[in-house]
């Protein structure tokens, strides 16, 4: 493969990952909105902890074996989540 293509399979991966985030966090504002309507906290430690192991599992399974990279990613996603949850009137 070129570079060019290579990096043109980049830039596809990049929109998709990119879709990806937005639609998550569409789910959120959704998860927010249950939240707010039936009095729950926004987080849940557990879930957080269970989502976590989660994801660095698939990373392992997937040969990238760098848990600190993980955890600083999951980290970002749930802080964006978390901020999101606020904004759409979910109570800490």
């Amino acid at each position: 493969m070129e570079l060019n293509e290579i990096r043109k399979a980049i830039d596809e991966t990049d929109s998709k990952l990119i879709g990806d985030l937005v639609k998550r966090f569409n789910l959120v504002r959704e998860v927010a909105e249950y939240k707010k309507a039936n009095n729950m906290p926004i987080r849940d430690v557990e879930r957080e902890k269970i989502l976590l192991g989660k994801w660095k599992q698939k990373f392992k399974k997937e040969g990238f074996d760098d848990d600190k990279f993980v955890e600083k990613l999951f980290e970002l996603v749930l802080n964006e989540a978390i901020k999101l949850e606020r904004k759409n009137g979910a109570k800490d």
